[in-house]
């Protein structure tokens, strides 16, 4: 567990130790029956406002996440042209001699 997973657990313990309650592993907290964070806050046990705060922090983990991504798979791409490009410049320059070379043999048996 690193630094910022520890000063997360921190500062939302309340809403951390009610999850594990949810009826939904994937529960968001927002809107869904059997949420016991959601019961929580219904009995005042957690603050509304430490409850936004909780969906504000993931909705930033999700974009920040979401950025790390979109920016691995843009260089992904981009690296993916780059050696599309030099392959087809590889295969201009081999026909450009093949060419050349086609060119210099129809010389030489012109001259004979």
């Amino acid at each position: 567990m690193n630094e910022i997973d520890i000063q997360i657990e921190k500062d939302f313990s309340n809403i951390i130790m009610y999850e594990n309650d949810c009826k939904y592993r994937n529960c968001t907290h927002a809107s869904e029956k059997g949420c016991a964070v959601l019961e929580a806050v219904e009995k005042g046990i957690i603050m509304v406002a430490d409850l936004k705060d909780y969906h504000k922090y993931l909705r930033n983990q999700l974009f920040l996440n979401n950025n790390i991504e979109y920016k691995k798979s843009k260089e992904k791409f981009k690296l993916k042209v780059s050696k599309h490009f030099k392959t087809l410049i590889d295969n201009q320059k081999k026909e450009v001699k093949e060419l050349e070379e086609d060119i210099r043999v129809a010389e030489q048996e012109g001259e004979e």
